[in-house]
């Protein structure tokens, strides 16, 4: 093997020559040249090659020599090892015909949202589309499809229905609750909904991975045990509950296995607990009942005025119960005891459990004015939901509803538990009789629609939604009811009535100085209050918080061309149709969006747009629920190309405009050099297939074997490993870890599917690689081979991922078209999201092209005619460089880059002349945030941060007894990871990580350590 591909191509230009000497690229006609990618076959080797044999005995011995040659650990960011994930995304962008919207939640784990016109691959039957049973069975196949995506083994059994509908759109919603194994999994779900056509159009909802680390078969705590422990933790007794197995996170954010026990103990009383099945401990608990303002309450004076009533005569007894609704259903009706489709007012007579039927001889005569007005106010609230949103009652069917006044003794509060809208008279002073106030009946009245739609969880940021919606139609109503008197205050004709001008809440001013009770709310994301999730904490903010998506919804509601009627439609249908229990406020945020697109238009629209400017005025931005793709400084230091001559193969180093070349190299090249991230060494394959370390000034070339037989090499990021492909064909790629040979392996390649577990083997051989940021995933190229139906031999080159831990296998495309052949991938220098590769279609040019993985965009860098391109991205990531090789030239040209990172400016240029594969490096120092001491090992743990409390920045000291994985992370009290410092390997020692809350709220954090089995978990606090 003597001979370098290179000079197959460029034999016939002589030297190196500086500048843009052949001006412009001349392309050879469409299909005269030879296949671009024929440059790139091998051949299999016979059975007992000596050559070969000698290769494999070779590479069985090299790793001691790898593992003296001293290359330095470089440490890098680390980036998430998900590598179904691209070819997920990709596969959903085939569906579509065009980039996919996909929103992950905040640690990057698994899908909030999808939006495309069509997300499936099955394809709608145009006859039975329309019908509610196709489309279930086309929602369940999406969600199979996407099981990788979502993270789950088996979404066919580990998602339930629980609801569908179509609306007056045609658009069919399907509601689905994350079950394990039978076990629901509380509070996550999610909802698919179907275009008219029968495609499915979105996705949302909060998921979890398959918690397949719970374990279901333990049950050391029963039913009866978990009962009575959850009566003594909320002081109730155990007679009214119920009780039911569920998996829910514990303080520390672990799964466990639970008893979900709720105790009902009076009107105001509905507490839900969750068991432990395994320690008997309470995890947390909380009372669903839904108040109105803060626990002191809300109250409202009688208006005096004479109202209309709908009432029941039953002889000569009228009772306050409203018949008169379409939902009324006289022949299964009872009467009075038991209406079905009624509104019932009823009289809790100042106590907390009893209630009593309004009656009267006369039905101009009624025992107090709090019952003529919440029975006026009640049906009210019911017909606006009828006219405007076309809703049947709370439930949407015509359930009956229950109204209740005169709760407890001079009560200042209204709520809703469940079943019954609750009013208290007030004291008087803090509030007069709640029962009045058009708004608080319509909030209170809406608790029990959001129970029946999205059941947004009582807590944090989806309790504060629950009562942001609340509030939204409450003010809506109100400007509905009585438009004269229409405004953006809450509960003003109730709150402490001896002072003019003050309210409850404000939605146009959440931090107004006429809020009473010192009850102002923040009204943008830098003020979100990190309250803890406990009756005195307003369980997370529920009413503090809740002015953030207030202040949302004002600011779309009066937005030019934007009216409070339209505003509201949106926001229902948001409501109706897309948020989930625990969706959070960028949930919220997609969800209008979406319902905006629903009914004006599709994406763009002036509707859609007012929204997002609405919530971006409050700080709910996509990156919330989204961290931006990750990516990394660029190395800080001189920067350089390494090209090969085309005429004598040698490896030199120049400016990346092509000027100074420096021979680096004492042997011609086989192919492409690789570079430590560093810039400090290349290792290179020779024209007789033997592995090189050079350093980057040339002062050094060490020859690592002498059988030859090495084809393409790849150094990873951190400078710890080494992966190779050999000029064999053969269906391995073989890794070298240059600090442990003890970790070397052989990794088989082959053909993944969409089928768990199945795997085909029409791979023949691997050629080009690249490493992923994290060092932990390889990306390939691959030559396929398969006999298609008509009995021909088919071969296609396709790229691949590969992650390093478990040998797993992804597709990072979809099977592309017969023809179609795409290789020589490479990795942006300081993002894993973007990637370059060559495309060529048979009967076509060669183009170089760019995809952004976490979008599935992509964009042509360039025309490059008959010649494979070999990418490699500059420094920055703002250019370009690639070859362009025909019979007579061979040189290097470089393009710049659009601010999307992944189209060609067109201002193509020659660089560097008679030189072929251009690899930018950089020699220098890439910034990593970690500071690290060599302290001899001590016990693992994790000290206290200090400063602490801090603002912005701390330091974070921690350590490891013995080598092995580490993982830092920081998170806030909802569980949510903020903040990843350390996910890599590292060996036994102290190490100091600073971390700086930029972005990040007042509040408690909680910082986790993990390592070898064992957690250390710690408190910090930020202070701004």
């Amino acid at each position: 093997m003597t001979s370098h591909r290179i000079l197959i191509t460029a034999a016939l230009v002589p030297c190196l020559c500086i500048g843009n000497i052949f001006g412009q690229k001349i392309p050879a006609p469409t299909g005269s040249a030879p296949h671009p990618f024929s440059t790139k076959l091998k051949q299999r080797p016979a059975a007992g090659d000596p050559a070969y044999q000698s290769f494999r005995r070779e590479i069985d011995a090299l790793g001691a020599k790898l593992a003296s040659i001293g290359v330095p650990l470089q440490p890098k960011k680390q980036t998430p090892t998900d590598i179904y994930r691209p070819a997920e995304i990709m596969r959903l962008k085939q569906n579509n015909g065009a980039p996919v919207d996909v929103v992950f939640d905040e640690r990057g784990s698994v899908p909030i949202f999808m939006k495309g016109r069509k997300l499936q691959s099955r394809q709608p039957d145009v006859a039975r589309a329309r019908t509610i049973v196709e489309r279930r069975i086309i929602a369940s196949s999406f969600l199979s499809e996407n099981r990788r995506l979502l993270r789950m083994q088996d979404p066919e059994t580990e998602f339930i229905e629980t609801e569908s509908s179509t609306d007056r759109l045609g658009m069919t919603h399907i509601r689905y609750q994350q079950m394990y194994k039978g076990c629901e999994v509380w509070g996550y779900d999610a909802r698919v909904h179907l275009s008219p056509e029968g495609n499915v159009e979105s996705y949302n909802g909060r998921t979890l991975p398959t918690p397949g680390s719970v374990d279901l078969q333990r049950e050391t705590v029963g039913e009866a045990e978990a009962v009575r422990t959850a009566a003594r933790h909320v002081g109730l007794s155990p007679e009214r509950s119920t009780v039911r197995r569920v998996i829910d996170r514990d303080g520390e954010n672990a799964l466990r296995k639970c008893w979900m026990v709720n105790i009902r103990g009076g009107l105001e009383e509905n507490q839900v607990a969750f068991v432990d099945m395994e320690s008997g401990k309470v995890l947390r608990s909380y009372n669903s009942v839904q108040y109105d303002g803060p626990v002191t309450g809300t109250g409202v004076d009688l208006t005096n005025q004479s109202r209309a009533l709908k009432l029941y005569l039953i002889g000569t007894t009228y009772y306050m119960i409203d018949a008169s609704k379409t939902m009324f259903k006289p022949a299964e009706s009872t009467m009075p005891n038991d209406g079905v489709g009624v509104i019932y007012t009823l009289d809790a007579k100042h106590g907390d459990s009893n209630l009593y039927f309004v009656t009267a001889a006369n039905n101009s005569t009624w025992p107090d004015k709090a019952s003529v007005s919440a029975a006026f106010n009640g049906s009210k609230v019911y017909d606006y939901y009828s006219a405007v949103h076309s809703r049947n009652a709370i439930d949407g069917t015509g359930a009956t509803m229950n109204v209740v006044v005169n709760f407890n003794t001079n009560y200042n509060n209204a709520f809703w538990n469940g079943q019954y809208m609750v009013f208290g008279n007030g004291d008087g002073s803090a509030f007069s009789d709640l029962a009045g106030a058009l708004d608080v009946t319509a909030h209170e009245m809406t608790h029990g629609v959001v129970e029946r739609t999205a059941n947004l969880v009582y807590e944090n940021q989806s309790g504060a939604l629950n009562e942001s919606f609340a509030d939204v139609f409450g003010v809506l109503f109100e400007f509905w009811a009585d438009p004269a008197n229409g405004n953006w205050f809450l509960g003003e004709a109730v709150t402490t009535p001896a002072i003019a001008g003050d309210a409850l809440r404000r939605m146009d001013d959440p931090g107004a100085a006429n809020i009473a009770f010192d009850g102002q709310q923040p009204a943008h994301m830098n003020d979100y209050q990190n309250l803890p999730n406990t009756s005195s904490g307003d369980h997370g903010g529920v009413h503090t918080n809740s002015g953030i998506p207030n202040k949302a919804f004002y600011l779309f509601a009066t937005s030019s061309g934007v009216t409070k009627e339209e505003a509201g439609q949106i926001y229902y249908r948001a409501l109706s149709n897309y948020l989930t229990r625990n969706a959070l406020f960028i949930d919220c945020r997609l969800a209008v969006i979406k319902a905006a697109e629903d009914l004006h238009g599709g994406a763009g629209n002036a509707w859609a747009t007012a929204a997002a400017a609405a919530f971006d005025a409050v700080g709910i931005v996509t990156g919330s629920g989204t961290p931006p793709p990750p990516t990394q400084d660029p190395v800080q230091g001189s920067n350089y190309l390494a090209v090969i001559g085309a005429s004598s193969g040698y490896l030199y180093r120049t400016s990346p405009t092509g000027a100074n070349p420096l021979l680096i190299s004492a042997a011609p090249l086989w192919g492409r050099p690789s570079a430590t991230d560093n810039g400090s060494h290349l290792f290179y394959v020779d024209g007789n297939t033997n592995l090189h370390i050079v350093t980057s000034s040339g002062t050094s070339d060490t020859q690592l074997s002498t059988s030859g037989g090495f084809n393409n090499i790849s150094v990873s990021p951190d400078g710890r490993y080494l992966a190779v492909t050999s000029v064999y064909g053969e269906a391995v790629i073989y890794l070298f870890d240059l600090q442990n040979s003890s970790n070397n392996k052989v990794l088989p390649l082959f053909t993944p599917t969409y089928t768990e577990g199945v795997t085909t083997g029409n791979i023949w051989y691997s050629d080009r690689l690249d490493w992923m940021s994290n060092s932990q995933i390889v990306m390939y190229d691959a030559y396929n081979i398969f006999v298609n139906a008509s009995g021909d031999t088919v071969g296609y080159w396709d790229i691949n991922l590969l992650r390093v831990a478990d040998t797993a296998i992804a597709r990072l495309f979809p099977p592309q078209a017969h023809g179609v052949n795409i290789g020589n991938p490479v990795f942006a220098s300081n993002s894993d999201n973007i990637i370059a590769f060559d495309y060529f279609e048979e009967g076509g040019y060669v183009y170089v092209l760019a995809v952004d993985l976490n979008s599935g965009a992509d964009g042509v860098v360039t025309n490059n005619y008959s010649s494979l391109g070999s990418p490699s991205f500059s420094n920055d990531d703002k250019a370009v460089f690639y070859h362009y090789i025909t019979q007579s030239v061979a040189d290097v040209w470089t393009v710049s880059l659009a601010t999307d990172g992944i189209t060609g400016l067109g201002d193509d240029k020659g660089i560097l002349g008679s030189a072929v594969f251009p690899v930018a490096f950089s020699v220098g120092t890439r910034s990593v945030g970690v500071e690290e001491q060599n302290s001899a090992p001590a016990a693992f743990g994790l000290s206290q941060n200090y400063p602490n409390p801090f603002n912005p920045e701390t330091k974070l000291e921690f350590r490891i007894s013995q080598s092995g994985f580490v993982r830092l992370a920081v998170y806030d009290l909802l569980g949510r990871e903020v903040a990843q410092l350390v996910n890599e390997e590292r060996p036994a020692g102290t190490y100091t990580v600073p971390f700086h809350a930029k972005g990040l709220t007042s509040g408690v954090y909680i910082v986790r350590l993990q390592s070898g089995g064992e957690e250390n978990v710690r408190r910090i606090v930020l202070v701004r």
